[in-house]
């Protein structure tokens, strides 16, 4: 999707469904965040056809490398993730 296209449907509120589910709490906060992204992709790389990608936060609450060595670890899901707008570079 091109970044007028994703940031006029952003603000449009298209997605705020998708977004509740994925990232947690208030659509308009992943809103605002992928917004930011989104401008600051274009003044670095200009307009593009992009991706908006999000990866779960994971915390380790006790036993962070015991997990390699067959010790119990007590893992939870966070609602913090991590958010990238990306585009794929035709000079390798």
């Amino acid at each position: 999707m091109d970044l007028r296209t994703l940031t006029n449907r952003l603000n449009a509120g298209a997605f705020d469904g998708s977004l509740a589910a994925v990232c947690g709490g208030s659509p308009l906060q992943a809103r605002e965040r992928i917004l930011s992204l989104a401008d600051s992709f274009e003044q670095t790389f200009g307009p593009a056809d992009v991706r908006v990608a999000s990866a779960p936060g994971r915390t380790e609450l006790a036993g962070n490398h015991t997990d390699h060595q067959n010790g119990i670890v007590l893992c939870a899901a966070v609602t913090a993730n991590a958010l990238c707008v990306a585009s794929a570079a035709d000079d390798d």
